[in-house]
């Protein structure tokens, strides 16, 4: 009987058994957007940091906001190439500065098809875990020739997590979507 009466009020209060908050649907599918929101961010920066025209503070801005999306600068992004089998991993930050590099005149990186969030899964850390489908049209241009060109699928995982924020000298507890490593699914040509 105390262990059914524990349960209730667990549920009632949202605790889970392990004395985690417990979303419910509704908050969990405003967090989905919220996710989704910050994926398409993170291609929106994506762009300015492989535009050669951009100014170089804007890159540089550009790649510390995208930073800021993620979990934390430990995170990978991997990349792949029509060309090679292998997939190579970088950590995020090590990723945007690669990616405003490249070696073309032009480059323009495309994200498409963003999927919405799934497989939203409280974790025994506390945490939710997700994963965001997209697919991005990668060409680099040399001249007025496409020199490389290719569509990959890559899942982008999430993290939901209970943090600490510092909101005007006090601190409170909040949730938070953030994104996590970005895997390579599939790489084909256009």
């Amino acid at each position: 009987m105390k262990k059914i009466l524990f349960l209730f009020i667990s549920m009632i209060v949202g605790l889970n058994l392990n004395g985690q908050q417990v979303l419910d649907p509704e908050t969990v599918g405003e967090f989905e957007l919220l996710a989704l929101e910050k994926a398409k961010d993170l291609g929106g920066y994506i762009e300015i940091i492989s535009d050669k025209t951009a100014r170089l503070d804007d890159i540089q801005s550009s790649i510390d906001l995208a930073v800021q999306l993620f979990y934390d600068e430990e995170r990978i992004v991997q990349v792949s190439s029509v060309n090679r089998s292998s997939v190579q991993s970088y950590p995020i930050r090590n990723y945007l500065k690669r990616l405003s590099l490249l070696k073309y005149d032009r480059v323009e990186i495309e994200w498409f098809d963003v999927v919405q969030v799934s497989d939203i899964k409280l974790a025994p850390d506390g945490k939710y875990y997700g994963v965001i489908t997209v697919r991005q049209k990668f060409r680099g241009i040399t001249g007025d020739q496409v020199a490389y060109e290719d569509i990959t699928e890559k899942n982008i995982e999430i993290i939901l997590d209970n943090i600490t924020k510092n909101v005007g000298g006090t601190s409170v507890r909040t949730w938070d979507v953030l994104l996590s490593d970005i895997k390579v699914v599939e790489t084909r040509k256009i």
